[in-house]
């Protein structure tokens, strides 16, 4: 029984979820324990939903789960048969995201780095609006030539890469072919660097990296017309992103601020 139930599980979390996760569930005497495996160097959040028949959930048909990060056999729900003089029986959907959707604090104050190379001086275009929200405000697009080199704005462990995309656009569907790297931070944040050319991803998924390290070449790739960088630093939600506002070191690096559109930034640290 607890292969049957794996093997389905597989076929559906395969479609919805990116997060390297396994949930698998295993009988017990009075009904079934459910676990997950993580295999993310960050958390995940798992949500399962249940079409139950004589079964009840000890975390209710609609739950949202944290797995921490390289969780094994990390106990996620139990469910209990009713009536064992009737049948049971359960179906389940799993999707799943980076990051735990529960935080709300953190390092609000943190001073990033610009996202170039010392003596690069870039202009800040308009935010793209692919979702409707004043989060959406707080992302970032720096207008750069061809094969720029990005940098890292703060230190973490890059979680996913995505690199074989060449295609660019304006329309809201380019965003399934941008080229990105997902870095997560100590403090529960991560940074998504995208529009990034084709095979010019300097890094690797489990690599950690450091400020102002070489990440990528800036492209056209994704949802754009004109070669840049987009720059998301958020928190994990269930429903969307939580974009976050971020100070940046300014100048010589002795000032900060938020980033303001239509400036130009130069980086003299």
């Amino acid at each position: 029984m607890k292969l049957l139930v794996w093997l389905l599980l597989v076929a559906v979390t395969s479609v919805y979820a990116s997060p390297n996760v396994t949930v698998y569930f295993e009988t017990t005497a009075d009904g079934y324990d459910v676990f997950a495996d993580n295999t993310e160097g960050c958390p995940v959040t798992v949500q399962l939903d249940l079409t139950l028949e004589n079964l009840e959930s000890e975390k209710g048909d609609h739950a949202i789960i944290i797995v921490p990060a390289k969780a094994e056999y990390f106990q996620i729900n139990t469910l209990k048969i009713i009536s064992k003089l009737q049948a049971h029986q359960f179906s389940h959907i799993v999707t799943s995201y980076f990051g735990d959707s529960n935080k709300k604090e953190y390092d609000a104050v943190f001073e990033y780095a610009l996202p170039f190379k010392k003596g690069g001086s870039y202009k800040l275009l308009q935010p793209t609006n692919t979702n409707t929200g004043q989060e959406k405000e707080f992302a970032i697009n720096f207008e750069m030539p061809l094969g720029t080199v990005i940098t890292a704005v703060r230190g973490g462990l890059v979680i996913e890469v995505v690199a074989e995309n060449e295609k660019g656009c304006r329309e809201e569907d380019c965003n399934d072919v941008k080229n990105y790297i997902l870095v997560y931070h100590i403090d529960g944040t991560f940074a998504e660097y995208s529009s990034l050319k084709k095979e010019g991803i300097l890094v690797a998924k489990g690599d950690p990296v450091k400020i102002g390290q070489p990440v990528g070449l800036s492209d056209v790739a994704g949802r754009a017309n004109r070669p840049k960088l987009h720059l998301e630093i958020f928190l994990a939600d269930v429903s969307k992103r939580k974009i976050l506002k971020t100070n940046f070191l300014l100048g010589n690096g002795s000032d900060y601020g938020i980033l303001l559109e239509g400036a130009t930034y130069t980086r003299n640290y």
